[in-house]
C-alpha cells in the first residue's frame, strides 16, 4: 500500500476537508475496493438523528424508564452494567431518543467518540444519549453486521475517517453521508443470530453474578437484622477516640448499621483472611506484562490492553485475586483477576489474595452493599477521594456456613464462564465480518 497520496482539488472541496489524514492512501484504496462492491451507508439508512438533549435528572428504577449514555455504547455491544433512568414524562418529550430492534447507535463525541452498536431486541422501553448517532435502518437485519464491521479495526479505523476536530473528536451526520460499506446483505440474518446469542451469554452471566449477590444479601438479612431508618444518631467520646474521626458523617446509622451487618457472623478483618497490597504506576509502552487500571475494570473482570515493564518492578497480582479501586470517582469498583498470567496494577488499585476463604466468595462480599458502605464511610480527601489500604484492611468479612459460600462461589464462576462465552461469540463475529468486507 502506498505511503504518500494525492487528492483531487473537487474532491477536496466535494468533501469539505483540508486534513492530509482524510486522504491516507489507505482510506482512498478501501473507498475505492467499497464503492465497488458496496454502497453508501445511506443506501441502508432512512435517517440520521441526533437525539434530542435534556436537562439530565435520573430517578429511581422502579418508576423509570432506561436510558442509554454514551458510556453504554461499546465497540460492537451495548454495555447495561450501569444504566441510569429518567422519567416517562421526559421520554414522552424526546420522541427522536426513542430507539427500536435495529437501530445503529454511534457515540458521536468524547473519550469513546466512534464506539458502535447495533440495539438488539428490547423488551422495554429505551432512550438513548444526545451524544450519540442513531442511524434509523430500511431493514432492522442489516445493522447487525454493519456494527460488526465498524468494531473491527479495519472499519473501525474507516469510520475514524469522518471524525473531525482537534481537541474534542467528533463524527458528524454530513460526514457520514460520504462513507461507504461494504455490501453486507449476503450475511445479515447469520450476523444477527450470533449477535443475539452473544446477548443471551451476556445475559446468563449476569443473571448468575445477580444470584450470587442475592444470596449473600438474603443470609445477612436473614439473621436479625432489617432496614435502619434511624434519622438522628449520636457517638460517644470514646468512639471517637478509636476511630481517630469527629465528622459526623463518619457516625452516620447507614454505616454502623453496614458495619453490624457484616460482623455479625463469625466475621474477621479482611487483613486476617487476605493479603492487601497497594499497586504502583508502571504503564509502559515497551512493557511486556499485563497492566490494569481502574478503567480495565469491566465489570466483575478485569481486561487490558497495556503492559508494564519488569525492569519498573510493578507490584503483581495472581490468578483469581481481586482488586479494588482506592482513589478518584469510582472508589469501590472491583473485579477479579481470570488470567492464568500474572498482572500488573497501577497505584488506583488495592490488590486483595484471599488466603482463607473462596476468592469467588470474596469478590461477593466486596461487592455488597455493606461492604460499599464502609468503603465511602473511610474515604478521605475532598478534590479527589481516597480510600486508605489499612481503612480497607479493618472491614469485617463474614464467613457464611460452607454450603451458602459454596453456592455463592459456584454462580461466580458460572458468571464468568458465560461472560467469556459471550466475549468469544462476539470476537468471532467482528473476525468474520472483517474478512468478509476484505475479501
Amino acid at each position: 500500500m502506498a505511503i504518500t497520496g494525492t487528492a483531487n482539488f473537487s474532491l477536496v472541496k466535494q468533501r469539505s476537508r483540508i486534513d492530509a489524514e482524510y486522504f491516507m492512501p489507505k482510506y482512498i484504496e478501501f473507498e475505492k475496493e467499497f464503492a465497488e462492491r458496496g454502497e453508501k451507508l445511506t443506501k441502508y439508512i432512512k435517517q440520521i438523528i441526533q437525539p434530542t438533549e435534556f436537562i439530565r435528572e435520573y430517578i429511581d428504577s422502579p418508576r423509570g424508564i432506561k436510558f442509554w449514555r454514551a458510556q453504554n455504547i461499546r465497540r460492537g455491544y451495548i454495555d447495561e452494567r450501569d444504566i441510569v433512568y429518567i422519567s416517562p414524562s421526559i421520554y414522552k418529550n424526546i420522541p427522536d431518543a426513542h430507539i427500536k430492534e435495529g437501530d445503529l447507535l454511534i457515540t458521536r463525541t468524547g473519550a469513546n467518540a466512534g464506539d458502535c452498536a447495533v440495539v438488539p431486541p428490547l423488551d422495554k422501553q429505551v432512550a438513548v444519549s444526545s451524544h450519540s448517532l442513531r442511524l434509523v435502518p430500511d431493514s432492522p437485519d442489516i445493522c447487525y453486521p454493519i456494527s460488526a464491521f465498524f468494531a473491527s479495526e479495519t472499519g473501525r479505523s474507516f469510520l475514524f475517517r469522518t471524525v473531525s476536530g482537534s481537541s474534542r473528536y467528533q463524527i458528524t451526520k454530513s460526514m457520514l453521508d460520504n462513507l461507504y460499506i461494504p455490501d453486507f446483505s449476503k450475511i445479515k440474518r447469520g450476523v444477527k443470530r450470533k449477535i443475539i446469542e452473544y446477548y443471551e451469554f451476556r445475559k446468563r452471566s449476569t443473571e448468575h453474578y445477580k444470584k450470587a449477590k442475592k444470596t449473600f444479601s438474603n443470609n445477612l438479612n436473614n439473621h436479625g437484622y432489617g432496614e435502619s431508618h434511624t434519622l438522628s444518631y449520636k457517638a460517644s467520646f470514646s468512639n471517637t477516640l478509636t476511630s481517630d474521626r469527629l465528622d459526623a458523617e463518619y457516625f452516620h446509622p447507614e454505616y454502623l448499621f453496614a458495619e453490624k451487618l457484616l460482623s455479625q457472623f463469625d466475621s474477621r478483618q479482611l487483613s486476617e483472611i487476605a493479603k492487601l497490597e497497594k499497586g504502583k504506576q508502571a504503564r509502559s509502552d515497551l512493557g511486556k506484562i499485563p497492566y490494569v487500571s481502574i478503567k480495565d475494570i469491566n465489570g466483575f473482570i478485569l481486561e487490558t490492553d497495556e503492559f508494564a515493564k519488569k525492569d519498573d518492578d510493578p507490584v503483581m497480582i495472581h490468578e483469581n485475586d481481586i482488586v479494588l479501586a482506592i482513589t478518584g470517582a469510582t472508589i469501590g469498583k472491583s473485579a477479579i483477576n481470570t488470567s492464568e498470567k500474572c498482572v500488573a496494577i497501577s497505584g488506583d488499585l488495592l490488590g486483595i489474595r484471599s488466603k482463607k476463604i473462596p476468592a469467588h466468595y470474596l469478590l461477593i462480599v466486596i461487592d455488597s452493599s455493606p461492604f460499599q458502605l464502609l468503603c465511602q464511610r473511610n474515604i478521605t480527601g475532598t478534590t479527589n477521594g481516597h480510600l486508605s489500604p489499612n481503612s480497607v484492611a479493618e472491614i469485617p468479612i463474614p464467613i457464611l456456613d460452607d454450603s451458602i459460600i459454596s453456592s455463592i462461589t459456584k454462580d461466580v464462576k458460572s458468571a464468568i464462564g458465560f461472560f467469556f462465552k459471550s466475549k468469544l461469540i462476539l470476537s468471532n463475529i467482528i473476525k468474520e465480518v472483517e474478512e468478509y468486507s476484505t475479501i
